[in-house]
């Protein structure tokens, strides 16, 4: 188990304690995770989330595209916050809210 000593020095010098114990270096985990977060949207059985996109950059995750209702928004960040890690995961999803008008 690493200390919390090893791992702030770890921040401190801006890499992180795992690839200093021979893990993936940063960019490439990063770059994994992203292709995880999309598996999880392109195989969701939610269709419509099936049509989002996900980028990494920054520490983060981001997700983007358009659903039609807030629980799809939600239910796609909880997919992908399931595979991301430690990253950090943007919900940029717009919800396209269909107003139904009676004449």
């Amino acid at each position: 188990m690493m200390s919390m000593q090893f791992v702030r020095q770890a921040q401190r010098r801006g890499t992180s304690a795992n690839a200093d114990a021979g893990a993936s270096p940063p960019e490439t985990r990063t770059s994994e995770l992203q292709r995880l977060a999309q598996s999880a949207l392109t195989n969701n059985p939610v269709f419509s989330l099936r049509e989002l996109a996900v980028e990494s950059r920054d520490n983060a995750i981001f997700i983007s595209g358009s659903v039609t209702s807030f629980y799809h928004k939600q239910l796609a960040q909880e997919a992908v916050r399931a595979v991301a890690g430690a990253l950090n995961v943007v919900n940029a999803v717009h919800v396209e809210v269909r107003s139904s008008t009676v004449n």
